[in-house]
C-alpha cells in the first residue's frame, strides 16, 4: 500500500515536472514563432515602406531619387522593373538628338505601355507627352526653316546665306548638304549671269567706242568710265558693282599722264546683307548699301598708318562712329565717353579685323540726315555679308589706301549694273 503510494506520487511527479517542461518548450517555441512573424512583419512593413516611398518618389518626378531609393533597397522583381522603366526614361530626357530620342520613345512605349498604366507613372506619362511634343514642334520648326531658307536662295541669296550659316549653328545634327547644294548652285548662276552681262557691256562698248581689240586692263576702261561726269572731275574712281545679294565686284580706277583711264585693281568685294539699294530707300541699320557717287576723304584703322596719302588715324581706343539718330552727332566719328552725348555708337576699336584698315566713304556726312544710314566705311573683308559697308580683302584695301591721292580728287561710285554707273554718273 505505501509503495503504490509513493510510486504513484512519483509518477505524479515525474507527470508534473513533463507538463512543466512541455509548457516552457512551448512558451519558447511560441516566443520564437513571435520573434520570427514580428521580424518578418517588420521587413514586410519595411518593404512595404521603401516601395511606398520609391513610388511616391515616381510619382512626383523624382526619377533619380527614385533610382538611388531602389539601389539601396532589396532587388525584387518590382523595383528591377522600375529602375528599368526610370533609367530608359531619363535616357530619352538627355537625348540631344531628336531623331534618336523619338526612337527611343517608340520603343520605350512598345517594352512598357503595359506596366506605365497605373497611377504611380501619371507624371513620367505626362513627361513623356511634353517630350513629344517638343519633338513635334522641333520637327515643324526644322521644316519651316528649310522652306524660309528655299524662298531665300531664289529671292535674297545673300540671306539665304545668313539663314544656312544660322541653322547650322543652331541644328548642328540636321542634314542640309541638299539645299546648300541648291544654295551653290543658284550662287553660281548669278555669278555666271553677271559675268554674261558684263562681258556683253564690254562687246557692246570696245564695238561703239574703240572699234578694235587693246590689252584687257583698256578694254574694260573703255566701258564708259573715261566718259563719265566724274571723269571730267577725278583722275581716280573706285566702282563697286553688285553682283546679287550681299555680293559685288569692286574696280579701281586710274587716269594717267596721257588722259587715259585705266585698271588698276579688280577684285570680289561684299556688301550688305540685304545687299545693294537705291540711296533714297536706305535707313539706319538697313543692313544694305546704299547707291551713289561719293568723295573720299579719310581713313583709320586698327593698324598703323600704312603709307596713306589722305589723312589717316590710327585707333586709340577713345574713337566712337555715332549712330544713334537722335544725336547731333550723328554720322560722325567722336572721341571719349559718351557722357549721354549719345546712346547708341560703334566703338571702332572693337571690330578687330573689319577695321584693321578702313576707308571712310562719304555717305550722308555733308549734310547729314538723321535716319538715313550711317558708319558706311570701305573696310576689310572676312568672309561675310556687311551691314551696308564695302568690304574686300586686306591687301587690296592697304593698296588702295597708299594709292589714293587727294590732289586726284578721288570718289566711288556704287551702283546695280556697270552700264548704271557708266550712263548716271
Amino acid at each position: 500500500m505505501w509503495y503504490t503510494f509513493h510510486k504513484n506520487s512519483y509518477i505524479g511527479e515525474v507527470v508534473m515536472k513533463n507538463k512543466k517542461i512541455t509548457v516552457v518548450i512551448a512558451s519558447i517555441i511560441a516566443i520564437i514563432f513571435i520573434i520570427i512573424f514580428s521580424i518578418s512583419v517588420y521587413k514586410n512593413n519595411n518593404e512595404k515602406n521603401m516601395i511606398n516611398k520609391i513610388e511616391s518618389q515616381i510619382a512626383n518626378g523624382s526619377y533619380e531619387e527614385a533610382i538611388e531609393s531602389i539601389n539601396q533597397s532589396k532587388n525584387n522583381d518590382m523595383l528591377t522593373l522600375y529602375k528599368n522603366i526610370l533609367e530608359d526614361f531619363l535616357e530619352i530626357k538627355n537625348e540631344g538628338n531628336i531623331d534618336k530620342a523619338k526612337d527611343k520613345i517608340d520603343k520605350f512605349k512598345e517594352n512598357y505601355n503595359t506596366y506605365i498604366s497605373n497611377e504611380t507613372f501619371n507624371t513620367l506619362n505626362e513627361d513623356i507627352l511634353k517630350i513629344e511634343e517638343k519633338i513635334k514642334n522641333y520637327y515643324i520648326e526644322i521644316s519651316q526653316a528649310k522652306e524660309e531658307i528655299s524662298v531665300a536662295i531664289n529671292e535674297n541669296i545673300s540671306l539665304a546665306k545668313e539663314l544656312i550659316d544660322k541653322f547650322k549653328e543652331k541644328y548642328p545634327n540636321e542634314d542640309i548638304s541638299n539645299i546648300e547644294e541648291t544654295y551653290n548652285n543658284k550662287l553660281n548662276e548669278l555669278k555666271e549671269e553677271a559675268e554674261k552681262e558684263e562681258e556683253e557691256i564690254v562687246d557692246e562698248s570696245n564695238h561703239a567706242v574703240n572699234g578694235s581689240e587693246n590689252n584687257n586692263n583698256r578694254n574694260i576702261a573703255k566701258l564708259g568710265i573715261e566718259n563719265t561726269v566724274a571723269s571730267k572731275r577725278s583722275s581716280q574712281i573706285i566702282t563697286v558693282v553688285s553682283k546679287g545679294g550681299s555680293y559685288g565686284e569692286l574696280v579701281f580706277w586710274e587716269k594717267d599722264s596721257n588722259g587715259d583711264w585705266n585698271l588698276v585693281d579688280k577684285v570680289s568685294a561684299r556688301l550688305g546683307q540685304n545687299g545693294m539699294k537705291a540711296a533714297s530707300e536706305v535707313y539706319e541699320m538697313d543692313k544694305s548699301t546704299p547707291t551713289g557717287i561719293y568723295s573720299l576723304t579719310e581713313a583709320f584703322g586698327i593698324n598703323a598708318d600704312p603709307g596713306s596719302n589722305i589723312r589717316y588715324r590710327q585707333l586709340d581706343g577713345t574713337e566712337y562712329w555715332v549712330d544713334d539718330v537722335n544725336s547731333e552727332f550723328y554720322n560722325t566719328m567722336q572721341f571719349g565717353d559718351p557722357n549721354g552725348r549719345w546712346d547708341s555708337a560703334e566703338k571702332l576699336i572693337e571690330f578687330q579685323g573689319y577695321y584693321n584698315y578702313s576707308l571712310v566713304i562719304d555717305y550722308n556726312r555733308w549734310p547729314v540726315i538723321p535716319g538715313k544710314s550711317s558708319a558706311i566705311f570701305l573696310h576689310c573683308d572676312l568672309g561675310s555679308y556687311t551691314y551696308g559697308c564695302v568690304a574686300i580683302p586686306q591687301e587690296n584695301l592697304v593698296n588702295i589706301i597708299n594709292r589714293l591721292d587727294p590732289e586726284k580728287d578721288p570718289f566711288i561710285i556704287m551702283d546695280f549694273s556697270y552700264q548704271d554707273i557708266y550712263t548716271k554718273y
